[in-house]
């Protein structure tokens, strides 16, 4: 510990903004937080997601009302991608941040769903897997972007 302005401070704070050690290595790290995948990466794995559950209930394999819910949820999943606001595409509804949010609290309910459901098999392993992927590329997301200009206004 060293100390400065009378307090005492840790020599190496992962979470320092002060041009310390960690703030030149990581690409995105402010107020606790690291967002270091782009909204265009970010839009493929949606894409990548759909594939996972449109596919899951033929190579998991799933059945039953995992195959059903599988099914449902790249239908939703894909709804909400074509939706969503992504920067450099054409003005959509969802906006970004309202897209992060929804699917951090999708990643958590799938973390739930194999338990609410009793299910003990592959379903179980496979929404677990899915759920924590869902959650963590929530958590690592930029989903703030600069406002777009108004092309095409009137003066």
């Amino acid at each position: 510990m060293s100390l400065a302005a009378g307090r005492p401070r840790p020599l190496l704070n992962a979470y320092s903004l002060d041009g310390g050690y960690w703030s030149r290595r990581l690409p995105t790290f402010k107020d606790g937080q690291m967002r270091f995948l782009s909204p265009q990466l970010h839009q493929v794995l949606d894409y990548v997601t759909i594939a996972a559950f449109a596919l899951s209930p033929t190579l998991v394999p799933l059945s039953g009302v995992a195959a059903i819910v599988a099914y449902a949820l790249a239908v939703v999943h894909l709804a909400v991608t074509v939706s969503t606001d992504f920067p450099g595409g054409s003005r959509r509804p969802l906006p970004l941040p309202a897209h992060g949010a929804l699917e951090a609290v999708v990643g958590i309910a799938l973390l739930a769903l194999p338990f609410l459901a009793g299910w003990t098999d592959r379903s179980r392993t496979f929404y677990l897997v899915l759920g924590a992927v869902i959650l963590v590329v929530s958590l690592v997301s930029r989903y703030r972007t600069e406002k777009r200009s108004s092309v095409g206004a009137a003066v």
